[in-house]
């Protein structure tokens, strides 16, 4: 995962030109506050829809919830630091301006993606690459065809050719 953020991190950083540290908060309307890694799993999902231009399920959102809390269970240095990276990776993309927006999605998809499919055993790649493909691959569903109007004879008769 760190790879992934990292590697992020650094398109996002090339790829603008204008960067703003605008803070959002989010009120979940509960008695506590949500953890720390509630509030990364979030920033992860916000981050990933946008890239990928897809809708976690709940079923995903808990899985990348564990991952997140794995990450920040480690006692490794990088792993901490890509956490803290998924922060800023949000700030950045809510400053991306209108004009660049398709440009810029567009280029990091493609390298994200790209990061992904080279790693089908992690499971943070499994997990992303799977919300994408739900996504933009969905199955062709058998639409009942309409009939077809034969006006070879010019009667106006609809025969069905399915």
């Amino acid at each position: 995962m760190r790879y992934y953020v990292s590697g992020l991190f650094l398109m996002l950083a090339i790829s603008m030109t204008f960067i703003s540290a605008n803070a959002q908060s989010h009120d979940r309307g509960t008695a506590q506050p949500p953890t720390k890694e509630a509030v990364l799993t979030e920033r992860l999902v916000f981050v990933f829809e946008w890239i990928l231009e897809a809708h976690f399920t709940q079923t995903e959102r808990v899985e990348l919830l564990r991952i997140v809390e794995e990450y920040s269970r480690s006692a490794r240095a990088s792993d901490q630091q890509a956490l803290q990276n998924i922060a800023e990776l949000q700030q950045k993309i809510d400053t991306i301006p209108a004009d660049r927006v398709v440009e810029t999605r567009s280029a990091i998809q493609t390298q994200v993606l790209k990061q992904m499919r080279s790693q089908p055993d992690d499971p943070t790649a499994r997990l992303i690459l799977s919300v994408y493909e739900r996504t933009h691959n969905k199955p062709v569903t058998n639409q009942p065809s309409q009939p077809v109007v034969d006006r070879r004879a010019n009667t106006g008769i609809v025969v069905d050719h399915r």
